[in-house]
């Protein structure tokens, strides 16, 4: 997630504003259309029917919790203060991260933010090679996070399904 912000930042000085309109993509030197600079004034709060698709994104988040045990167990002499500062500083880095990266995507799209973030990017960057770089490192990131949410889960069920009961003699 690091370098997805750090490329959401940086591309935020490569798509003018306002935005080309049209289906204008940019090719070479910037082009500017004839929006109105309001289209490039921020708003505090933006509700609309597209903002019910966040939900999803927002309760997926929360499924961190399967890894709450192993991570304990690797503590170094595990605590449940160890622990909550743990959590507390992954929390906060995570927030932080994802909350530049949301505002920088804003502040380079305005009312023109796509559900995906990265897809408002191919759109008036085609091709980019950082783009899709973070595509790579976003897929790499989720196939090799799956497994470890569920080894606890089949940690667990390889070791009931191994346990038999004590043979009495």
């Amino acid at each position: 997630i690091l370098y997805f912000t750090v490329v959401v930042v940086v591309k935020k000085w490569s798509i003018p504003c306002p935005l080309p309109q049209n289906g204008t993509r940019l090719r070479g030197p910037f082009e500017v259309s004839n929006s109105s600079a309001s289209d490039c004034t921020p708003k505090l709060f933006v509700v609309s029917v597209k903002s019910a698709y966040a939900i999803p994104t927002m309760a997926f988040s929360f499924l961190c919790h399967t890894a709450i045990l192993p991570i304990y167990c690797e503590l170094q002499r595990p605590s449940k203060s160890k622990m909550q500062n743990v959590s507390n500083i992954g929390i906060g880095l995570s927030f932080l991260l994802y909350f530049i990266s949301a505002l920088f995507g804003y502040l380079t799209f305005y009312g023109r933010v796509k559900s995906e973030l990265l897809l408002g990017y191919d759109y008036y960057l085609l091709g980019d090679i950082m783009v899709m770089t973070v595509r790579v490192a976003i897929l790499l990131s989720v196939l090799l996070t799956v497994p470890l949410i569920h080894f606890p889960v089949s940690d667990r069920k390889t070791l009931f399904l191994n346990t038999s009961p004590p043979v009495r003699r």
